[in-house]
């Protein structure tokens, strides 16, 4: 057992000492956090002297004792800040704090940090990057909406990314109670969870067609590639059977594939609620089974295309639909609406101001580095899009080449592009039922991953408020109520939906809930004054703009809100709105003690240990005692400044 020492600076220039000590009994890892600043350490326990070793275990006996005191010592450091910070201080009480207190003890936290990583890949790798991002880019200027997106992707995805990745961590809570840093902006949290339903929604139904496919994919003879007059009429089937016989290419007479995939099918019903039910399957015990999920929805993928990749390589055209894929039309790069495209797909590809970002961050331990996440996760994600793009029109090359066509004619936007054109070329593969499999596999694994982040970012937020609400019977609700929703993406006019709810629920509100997520941290939370600029919004139908609103109006709304509850006067009940909340902070006690002995300069950080599976020492803080000095481990014994430490470390 080792003991790790923090110094911390007080006013009366003496020294006081934190003691960590590492637990030994897997229940006693639910609150305690592994970081702490290491000035030295002792040595391990069997080279401690009968002194030292009798003092630990006098410790290790009053252990309970001493974690009430650190709770009750940073109860009374928050009843300071709140009794200095004015309006509204006393309505939020000490009962919320409890109520966190409690909640905490329920939440759940990822098992080690490769999972927290995985699954952070799996949910923004999804479909987006594989149906979405190349059909966008070709309509967009090819190699030039290449440029403009890895530009955006720099310098607005990944500092947003990592702005929603601090804030859940930093807080430990979820897109609507993090905005206690800010109450007024409290609709932006709402308004999110609403845009995450609609994605969550309609990205189930392609994950049912995707099932349906990979059913009929075992056939001895894919479905799609003959034509069979019980899906298709007579007619169709007498057309291709002249053209055979005329030796056409009946690709170029009738469209098989793109007639089967418009084909109504009530068996989606059936492939919906497979659907829901996988997710519920990986949803079972929470971030206990969707973490380990994770290690198949991550690098399955991969493989996958790059095995798609290599192949399409092989075949006669492939370098011609790549290259069409990278080459810029510089006219284009001055256009607003491809700057628009190519910021609405980093944000919709890295999973922004959806909210599952903020919610996996929360469950983090408090001191785990979040840099290289940020990094890992944007760096992949830009990978899988390039390479999509790649294999996409690789493939696409090839049908161009087949049918004497310009591949501009053989492009299908949106969910067709995978079911259409990539159905249609893998019939021509060798043993096209194994490749069918393959892919319509990895892209059920693509929407597992993405559905799972945000059936989990809405579970939370209703048991913030219902603490008391099992999981599995939540999780069993939430996919209750997508399914029956979700049924309306199944219908014949299910696929018009589709695309209406891609443009206008997915893509126009997410820019208005980023740039107020960033205003209420950088101009409210962060720089106490308020600035809002215009933003003037794009035409479309009405029933486009409903769709928006709907996510949109819980902004106003709950700032109202926000505002009418408040006391005091009309201009105390704005200041009490735009002013973060007296309780907002860390939510473990331990952590929001230090977080306020760092703001006042009092806590020394003399090296950072990393919060990760490495790290040997899973520690627990004790608050510091009075009598400190005349316990055998007192501060008496520390040594007075870092370099004796070290030295004392060599001789040691």
């Amino acid at each position: 057992m080792n003991l790790i020492r923090i110094r911390i600076e007080t006013d009366r220039d003496d020294t006081h000492s934190y003691r960590y000590r590492r637990r030994l009994h897997k229940r006693h890892h639910r609150d305690h956090r592994d970081d702490v600043s290491e000035t030295w350490s002792l040595p391990s326990w069997p080279e401690l002297d009968g002194e030292r070793r009798t003092a630990q275990e006098k410790r290790r006996r009053n252990r309970r004792r001493s974690r009430k005191t650190a709770k009750s010592i940073a109860a009374g450091s928050l009843g300071a800040t709140s009794g200095a910070s004015g309006v509204g201080a006393a309505s939020m009480g000490s009962t919320s704090q409890d109520t966190e207190a409690d909640e905490d003890s329920e939440r759940q936290s990822w098992s080690n940090p490769c999972e927290f990583l995985l699954s952070m890949i799996s949910m923004s790798v999804g479909l987006g990057n594989f149906c979405r991002f190349p059909y966008i880019c070709a309509e967009n200027g090819g190699g030039t909406f290449l440029i403009i997106y890895l530009v955006l992707m720099s310098i607005v995805g990944r500092p947003m990314y990592f702005l929603e990745l601090a804030m859940g961590q930093f807080a430990s809570q979820t897109q609507v109670k993090v905005w206690k840093m800010c109450p007024a902006w409290v609709g932006v949290g709402y308004g999110s969870a609403v845009a995450a339903f609609y994605v969550m929604t309609y990205y189930s139904s392609i994950m049912a067609t995707t099932i349906y496919y990979l059913v009929h994919s075992c056939q001895a003879t894919l479905p799609w590639s003959e034509c069979d007059p019980s899906w298709a009429t007579q007619k169709v089937c007498d057309q291709v059977k002249e053209a055979v016989a005329n030796g056409t290419n009946q690709r170029n007479v009738v469209n098989l594939p793109r007639i089967y995939y418009e084909l109504p099918q009530w068996k989606l019903t059936l492939c919906l609620a497979a659907s829901w039910l996988i997710i519920l399957g990986v949803l079972f015990k929470g971030v206990e089974s969707s973490g380990k999920v994770a290690y198949f929805t991550t690098f399955y993928p991969f493989i996958v295309i790059f095995t798609l990749l290599g192949y399409t390589l092989t075949r006669e055209g492939a370098l011609h639909g790549m290259l069409f894929f990278v080459q810029p039309k510089w006219e284009s790069i001055l256009d607003p609406n491809v700057w628009f495209a190519a910021a609405g797909q980093s944000f919709f590809s890295l999973n922004m101001a959806f909210g599952p970002i903020v919610n996996y961050a929360s469950m983090n331990s408090f001191h785990h580095s979040i840099h290289k996440d940020v990094l890992v996760v944007s760096i992949m994600d830009t990978f899988a899009s390039l390479i999509a793009g790649l294999t996409v029109f690789a493939v696409l090359g090839t049908i161009s080449h087949d049918l004497g066509k310009p591949i501009e004619q053989v492009v299908t936007s949106g969910p067709g592009l995978i079911f259409v054109t990539f159905s249609d070329a893998i019939s021509y593969f060798p043993v096209p039922q194994l490749f069918s499999v393959l892919f319509f596999l990895m892209m059920m694994t693509l929407a597992i991953g993405s559905c799972t982040s945000w059936v989990m970012a809405l579970s939370s937020i209703v048991r913030e408020n219902f603490p008391k609400l099992k999981l599995i019977w939540l999780n069993t609700g939430m996919c209750i109520l997508s399914f029956l929703t979700a049924l309306i993406y199944v219908t014949p006019g299910g696929q018009f939906l589709v695309t209406l709810v891609d443009n206008h629920g997915g893509c126009v509100n997410v820019y208005i809930l980023a740039t107020m997520e960033a205003i209420g941290v950088a101009w409210i939370y962060g720089l106490k004054v308020q600035s809002l600029n215009e933003i003037s919004s794009a035409h479309f139908d009405s029933c486009g703009w409903v769709i928006t609103a709907v996510s949109i109006l819980p902004l106003p709304i709950g700032a109202a809100y926000v505002i009418y509850k408040a006391p005091g006067s009309p201009k105390e009940k704005l200041l009490y709105a735009i002013k973060p909340a007296v309780d907002f902070g860390p939510k473990h006690p331990h952590d929001r003690y230090e977080w306020e002995l760092f703001k006042e300069g009092k806590l020394v950080l003399d090296e950072f240990q990393l919060d990760d599976d490495s790290n040997p020492m899973k520690n627990d803080v004790e608050a510091p005692n009075e009598n400190d000095g005349n316990n055998e481990l007192g501060s008496t014994d520390l040594p007075q400044n870092a370099s004796e430490d070290e030295n004392q470390n060599k001789n040691k």
